[in-house]
C-alpha cells in the first residue's frame, strides 16, 4: 500500500511539472507557426482551410488546429490557451494508459506506465 501512495505522489508531481510549462512563452518556429494557423482559423471563423503566410497550407491534419482555435475562442489568444488542449489530450492519454494497464496487468504496472508516459513527453 505504501508503494502505491509513493507512485501516486510521483504521478501528481509529473502532472504538475507538465502543467508548469503552460505559462511559458511559445518557443521555436513550429509552435509559433501552429499557433498562428489556429489564430487565423479562429479569427476568420474558417475551420475548413488552413492558412499560413497568406496562402493555403495543406501540410498538417486539421484536428489539432480545431482544438487550439476552440481554445483561443474560449480563453482568448495567448500562450497558455495554445498549450492547454495539448496538455488535456496528454492527460487523457495518460488516463487511457492507466485504464488499459490496470485492466490487463496490475495497479502497480498501471501506475508505472502512466509515470513513464508523463515523464517522457518533453
Amino acid at each position: 500500500m505504501q508503494a502505491s501512495r509513493f507512485y501516486r505522489l510521483l504521478l501528481l508531481l509529473a502532472i504538475l511539472v507538465n502543467f508548469s510549462g503552460l505559462f511559458l512563452i511559445i518557443l521555436g518556429t513550429d509552435g509559433t507557426l501552429y499557433a498562428s494557423v489556429a489564430k487565423i482559423m479562429a479569427r476568420d471563423n474558417n475551420y475548413l482551410e488552413l492558412f499560413a503566410w497568406g496562402h493555403d497550407w495543406l501540410d498538417k491534419p486539421h484536428f489539432p488546429f480545431w482544438m487550439t482555435a476552440l481554445s483561443f475562442e474560449v480563453f482568448g489568444v495567448n500562450s497558455w490557451s495554445y498549450k492547454l488542449p495539448g496538455i488535456l489530450f496528454m492527460l487523457g492519454g495518460a488516463w487511457y494508459t492507466w485504464a488499459f494497464a490496470r485492466r490487463f496487468y496490475s495497479e502497480l504496472t498501471a501506475l508505472w506506465s502512466v509515470l513513464i508516459l508523463l515523464t517522457a513527453q518533453h
